[in-house]
């Protein structure tokens, strides 16, 4: 099962990306992942079928 990108290399970040960043920062000291598309392809190979249904709704393929 092939997991698509998370996100177009191109595509621009929304008008509140900066300051949702900086919240996650903040409030969990969470900041974006180097690579989410290694957590794509993570998730796709534990959870299979699920994540896949789950990622074909929200995450672009």
């Amino acid at each position: 099962m092939s997991a698509g990108p998370a996100r177009v290399p191109d595509d621009e970040h929304s008008a509140g990306h900066g300051a949702y960043v900086a919240w996650l920062a903040a409030e969990f000291g969470l900041n974006p992942p180097d690579d989410p598309d290694a957590i794509v392809a993570a998730a796709t190979e534990r959870y299979g079928k699920q994540f896949a249904e789950w990622h074909g709704r929200y995450l672009p393929a």
